[in-house]
């Protein structure tokens, strides 16, 4: 099973879960999120909203991250990318 953990629950995140529902052995189990929106989108999905990466990933089993703006995957086999500072390439 792929855990996806979306970073920012906005238009694009949105259509990014609604992607990974269709996707077999994928579910999102987290959003990362400081917004209105993305704690609504939380509670609607039933997942936990976190206000940092950090949080996230010592809170629930993730191995993988969609950074929503970027559409970018980040696989936590990349040490690097562990930072939540870790910016767009």
């Amino acid at each position: 099973m792929i855990n996806i953990a979306l970073v920012g629950a906005g238009g694009m995140g949105s259509v990014h879960y609604a992607n990974y529902l269709e996707i077999e052995n994928c579910r999102v189990v987290a959003i990362v999120g400081l917004g209105e929106r993305d704690r609504a989108k939380a509670s609607e999905w039933s997942v936990p909203c976190f206000e940092s990466i950090t949080q996230c990933l010592e809170s629930v089993p993730v191995n993988s991250h969609c950074w929503s703006s970027s559409l970018m995957w980040i696989s936590v086999h990349r040490p690097s990318c562990m930072n939540p500072k870790c910016v767009k390439p």
